[in-house]
């Protein structure tokens, strides 16, 4: 009974949260291609992780490169013969993928609330079923 009060304060803290209009939102990270056969990879509020893995793939997913940021942020995969598809990952969930040719890419944001809330409620609904099988046996 306890735990279901505690997710219940959570649930409404949550709730109170969204409806208080503060954006909480994760990271979103951006591969903005520049001259050619270069690339930047940012964090929609600026900035970089010199951690971040590229990764240059061709049309069937095969890896042709694999390398790091350099100090400014960029990567060049100049000379790559049959490069189609950059995808990047800083090793901490924050992942983009990017087609040659076309225009800046990002994974969508992911709401913390609307996260928070779901995972409320997964606990709530698993001690529920918990309590409900201890009553019956």
């Amino acid at each position: 009974m306890k735990s279901k009060k505690i997710i219940m304060v959570i649930g409404i803290v949550c709730l109170l949260i969204s409806f208080s209009g503060i954006q909480a939102l994760a990271h979103a990270m951006f591969i903005e291609p520049l001259e050619d056969e270069k690339i930047q990879v940012s964090y929609d509020g600026g900035g970089f992780s010199r951690r971040t893995e590229v990764v240059v793939l061709d049309t069937l997913g095969n890896e042709l490169e694999r390398g790091r940021l350099d100090s400014d942020g960029i990567f060049s995969y100049k000379g790559i013969d049959k490069a189609h598809k950059i995808a990047v990952d800083d090793g901490l969930g924050h992942r983009a993928e990017w087609v040659i040719g076309t225009d800046v890419s990002q994974l969508p944001k992911i709401p913390i609330v609307g996260g928070m809330l779901f995972v409320s409620g997964g606990i709530a609904w698993y001690f529920d079923r918990r309590t409900k099988k201890k009553k019956f046996e």
